[in-house]
């Protein structure tokens, strides 16, 4: 079944509208598989379909995964405040560089999906163009995984690949026709994207979100901590006869620990942040994570503050149903899960 470049293009655009919902998987089933004859993906690696034809539900992602994204999220980083660039910097970076090594767009996507859902359906209508004129030209690649470099040069390799290094020139106006388009629309409609966001005054930041967890009553007590003898704000105490040298032993510790486990440290105050955010150790009945989604399972949605998870610097807050929650993190969601999985068994 060919549905020509008309029928490419229309898969694509509503390949990018539907990943708000979750629906997009749905949707490569028929187009990637066997589901209606298309078998798009298997037809390309196996070297069983048609040269020209296999591959062109997949070719038009490239460009648009490898360049433009990249390109939107330098936009979105050149139009925010000054005073925010460099937080948005750290973000943009670590998303674009996810969406084109790997082809995994999720944390990119979602850091304006719902902040600029006019800007995001414009993504979905250039992804749809792009794909569209992929499929048009004679230019075929693949994947297994997404559209990322990785795959993009393994796609070389298939017998039903054509013409695959035109994707790098296509990819560079792509990333230019992106950059300008996203630009353009953020400045003129005063988007509120990544950075641009109307600051609160009483949201409190990440800092002082973890200050206010780790103190007074709310405190939550670290792996480690538990047997801790000095309350918050008696750091300065006098030490007691006979304490001397465990103290010694314990700065000697502590300073060896902190430089084995300094980016450890880092995941832990973020996960201390989000539990506090999804309404305490209690509030939370499962935690899982997929590639770059923490899943979470709560027993009160009402306990939930989203200001808390926000100053965490989640790219996205995803509510499936009722007592669900999916946090957009990134390709780094793995790590953060392990810290958060061990505070809630301590």
């Amino acid at each position: 079944l060919d549905t020509g470049a008309v029928g490419v293009g229309l898969y694509a655009f509503f390949n990018r509208l539907l990943i708000p919902l979750g629906l997009h998987h749905a949707l490569n089933q028929v187009f990637w598989f066997d589901v209606a004859g298309i078998n798009d993906l298997a037809d390309f690696w196996s070297g069983q379909g048609v040269l020209g034809v296999s591959g062109q539900y997949m070719t038009g992602f490239f460009p648009v995964m490898m360049f433009g994204l990249p390109a939107a999220a330098l936009a979105m980083y050149h139009t925010a405040k000054p005073e925010r660039k460099k937080a948005v910097g750290g973000l943009m970076l670590a998303s674009a560089l996810s969406a084109f090594l790997t082809g995994v767009t999720e944390p990119l996507e979602f850091s304006f999906m719902f902040l600029a859902p006019g800007l995001y359906a414009l993504h979905a209508l250039l992804t749809g163009l792009t794909a569209g004129v992929m499929a048009y030209l004679p230019v075929r690649a693949g994947f297994n995984f997404s559209a990322g470099l990785v795959d993009y040069v393994l796609s070389f390799k298939s017998p039903m690949a054509l013409n695959p290094l035109w994707i790098l020139w296509i990819g560079l106006i792509t990333a230019l026709v992106y950059y300008l388009v996203f630009r353009f629309t953020i400045q003129f409609f005063r988007l509120r994207t990544p950075g641009r966001e109307e600051e609160n005054p009483e949201t409190p930041s990440g800092k002082e979100s973890l200050e206010t967890l780790k103190g007074k009553e709310h405190r939550m007590t670290l792996p480690g901590n538990e047997n801790q003898e000095t309350l918050p704000g008696n750091e300065n105490q006098e030490t007691l006869p006979g304490r001397e040298k465990d103290n010694r032993d314990s700065k000697s510790a502590k300073n060896t620990t902190t430089r084995k486990s300094k980016n450890s440290d880092n995941y832990r105050e973020v996960a201390v942040l989000l539990i506090q955010g999804l309404g305490g150790k209690e509030n939370i009945a499962e935690l899982d994570n997929c590639i770059s989604r923490l899943r979470i399972v709560l027993r009160q949605d009402e306990a939930v503050d989203d200001t808390i998870l926000r100053s965490a610097a989640i790219a996205g807050i995803i509510r499936p149903g009722k007592n669900t929650i999916q946090l957009i993190v990134g390709p780094k969601v793995q790590f953060l899960a392990k810290e958060m999985k061990n505070l809630l068994n301590t």
